[in-house]
């Protein structure tokens, strides 16, 4: 009886596995980031930050703009799809994520102030992996794929580029901005395809807080990133 059982159990296994299919994709989207909370800031200054400047501008030197910069990510996609349409998978790429600041003012010696035009723009590169699990709804030759998930960005690169539109140059280069090395998100994608080749759209928001070392737990700076791409299943 128990081998009975052992050998139902073994074929029904078989025949779930079977009624699955493993769907593999290329993608490539375009999109705007821009980080949230209450440290966030529209404007900022570049120069120096120490103590008595700070008298007379209660801001700090804030690369962290709640103004949206482009972005681009590209990878491959991995899904495991059920007959009854349960799908999990695994992205897996490289993402370019920008937000930008306006900056207003230039400080030099204390207490001397110029007034300044120009852009911050922080630019990050992240390895980023994006597991999920979801659900596939079909009709003919459209299927849409509904994939809520989790984002795990894991930092490459970080730095600041300022770009000036004021008479006084300012030559900063690209200055490393040092923080957080992994970016935890919460993620809902979606996909519609037409047989091989789909359209893409995501929202992730950020859990980890960018300036929670530097600034203090009180002052929050977390992602947020919104997506639209294609994709192509090759296999």
């Amino acid at each position: 009886m128990k081998r009975i059982l052992l050998v139902a159990v073994l074929v029904a296994f078989a025949l779930q596995l079977s009624a699955q299919k493993i769907e593999v994709s290329i993608y490539a989207s375009a999109g705007l980031s821009h980080y949230v909370g209450n440290y966030v800031t529209t404007t900022t200054y570049i120069g120096p930050s120490a103590s008595p400047t700070n008298t007379i501008d209660k801001r700090d030197n804030n690369p962290y703009g709640n103004k949206s910069g482009f972005s681009n990510s590209f990878g491959l996609q991995a899904q495991y799809v059920s007959k009854p349409g349960i799908i999990g998978g695994l992205q897996a790429g490289i993402e370019n994520l920008r937000s930008q600041v306006h900056i207003d003012e230039l400080k030099g010696t204390y207490p001397t102030t110029y007034h300044y035009d120009g852009t911050s723009t922080l630019i990050k590169q992240f390895f980023n992996l994006n597991p999920y699990l979801g659900y596939r709804l079909s009709l003919n030759n459209i299927k849409i794929d509904l994939m809520p998930g989790l984002d795990f960005g894991v930092k490459l690169s970080s730095r600041q580029k300022i770009r000036t539109n004021s008479e006084i140059k300012y030559t900063a280069g690209n200055d490393k901005v040092e923080d957080i090395s992994v970016d935890r998100r919460v993620r809902f994608g979606s996909a519609i395809y037409y047989k091989r080749i789909g359209l893409t759209a995501s929202y992730s928001r950020g859990l980890n807080n960018y300036v929670e070392t530097t600034k203090g737990a009180q002052n929050t700076a977390r992602s947020e990133i919104m997506r639209l791409g294609l994709i192509f299943r090759a296999y």
